[in-house]
């Protein structure tokens, strides 16, 4: 299978990091970034689906609706998941599968197809780009990368505020209607990923633009049922209080209407220290009312498994993609929720 080319991030995440430095505090100076840019600037409607389509990669049966809903996987690192005995503790607590188009893309078929028979019958979620009025381009790319494979998650995120974007809620709404119209069951929510809350230029006005306050905002999420907020472990605690106060309205609102809240608790910066400050998350949100529906253990960073810390790896050693998801459910859950 031919892969699409693209650039993997519109920002370096490697000149990121370095200027992050290596401990936990931070500043909107240097938000994270999951920015990706279009496969292709072809705009034309793409062709349908083929038909019949392979077995979806769902939990038609064992792990159908696991409590909590967690989903592994990243940039750097990828590969990890075609060796099973990386994730076999984790998926037999029905953990689940995430797959960010900039590591996914770039992988030989073979190794998808490999991964894809590793999680059989445990949930999928995707995370692509966003082209605001134009999303021809990302359609065909989950189309051929996820779709004709068999994948059905349970949602897409696409950067819709990437690079400290406003969509246009005329636009994202004919985002959705042109995937569902490319074939996209409505079992699959379209969610936009929260990034607003992330840049320098928005911390003096933070907190008079929540979701809370903002219609389009509100109009956004309310078309997708659901939002994904960009919120990293150790970077949370590196802001201002607003922002923590901007992450807990945008959550609340959206449990408040009933729609679904997938956080994505990255590394940043953390390195060894990602788990502490993951359960250190985690812990807050609990004490706030406030934990989310979905939980992303993910990274996204380009830089080389060789040398980046926080790989997708193996569910072993503490500090890797796999070992913070796996501790989440083997241990973390029980404490948050009690049983």
């Amino acid at each position: 299978m031919t892969n699409i080319a693209l650039r993997i991030l519109a920002i370096s995440a490697a000149a990121f990091l370095t200027a992050c430095g290596g401990d936990s505090t931070t500043s909107a100076d240097s938000a994270p970034i999951t920015a990706l840019s279009p496969p292709s600037n072809n705009t034309a409607a793409p062709a349908p689906p083929p038909a019949p389509a392979p077995a979806p990669t769902t939990a038609a049966n064992s792990c159908a609706d696991p409590v909590p809903k967690s989903y592994v996987g990243g940039v750097s690192g990828i590969a990890s998941l075609a060796t099973d005995s990386n994730s076999d503790s984790y998926r037999a607590l029905c953990g689940g599968l995430y797959l960010h188009h900039s590591g996914w893309g770039p992988l030989e078929s073979t190794t998808k197809d490999q991964i894809i028979k590793i999680f059989a019958g445990r949930r999928v979620a995707v995370e692509i780009g966003n082209d605001g009025s134009s999303p021809g381009g990302w359609i065909n790319a989950y189309m051929s990368n996820y779709h004709n494979l068999g994948l059905r998650p349970d949602y897409i995120t696409a950067n819709a505020f990437a690079e400290d974007n406003l969509p246009d809620v005329a636009d994202w709404k004919n985002w959705i209607a042109s995937f569902r119209k490319a074939g996209v069951e409505s079992g699959t929510r379209i969610l936009p990923t929260f990034e607003y809350q992330n840049f320098k230029d928005n911390i003096p006005t933070l907190m008079q633009n929540t979701v809370s306050l903002r219609t389009d905002f509100q109009e956004i999420i309310a078309a997708s049922d659901g939002i994904t907020l960009d919120t990293p472990s150790g970077y949370v605690f590196g802001r201002e209080e607003n922002y923590r106060q901007w992450v807990l309205d945008a959550i609340k609102w959206g449990h408040s209407k009933g729609h679904k809240v997938v956080i994505i608790f990255s590394p940043h910066n953390t390195k060894t220290k990602y788990p502490e400050e993951t359960l250190r998350y985690l812990n807050y949100l609990k004490g706030n009312d406030a934990l989310p529906d979905a939980y992303v253990i993910e990274n996204y960073s380009p830089e080389s498994p060789d040398t980046y810390v926080n790989i997708v790896g193996n569910e072993d050693t503490a500090y890797h993609q796999l070992g913070v998801a796996y501790t989440f459910l083997k241990t973390w859950w029980s404490q948050l929720s009690g049983n």
